[in-house]
């Protein structure tokens, strides 16, 4: 039983909570799982406290209630903020990838200083 809370825990900790505004992946915080969808809200995200969690049956995410034109049981949470830009995780393994190639990119020269600014910038 233990294996398997801790490939849960894995699973879970892979995936970015959909309503977090820092898209985190920590298994520090309490998650919650929808019971339609199956998937994952740090509890804090979707305003479910320890205590409501662990006294539910079945939890119904924000997602579900509304496709099924139900009331949220909780309070709602702000909408998830999308960005059209990409991560800088996925910048680095596209430079990482653009330096094996035989050809010169001329973007990627910008692309790397810009990486660079952004990882001195989150060091503050």
């Amino acid at each position: 039983a233990d294996a398997a809370a801790e490939d849960a825990d894995a699973r879970i900790a892979s995936q970015p909570c959909p309503f977090c505004p820092s898209s985190e992946k920590t298994t520090l915080q309490n998650w919650i799982g929808c019971d339609t969808c199956e998937e994952w809200y740090h509890s804090e995200c979707v305003h479910v406290t320890k205590q409501q969690a662990e006294s539910l049956e079945t939890y119904l995410c924000p997602t579900c209630a509304h496709k099924q034109g139900v009331a949220y049981a909780f309070r709602m949470p702000a909408p998830p903020k999308r960005t059209r830009r990409p991560k800088l995780r996925l910048v680095r393994s596209l430079l990482a990838e653009a330096a094996t190639l035989s050809v010169a990119l001329p973007e990627a020269e910008p692309l790397g200083v810009l990486a660079a600014e952004a990882d001195a910038w989150q060091d503050l």
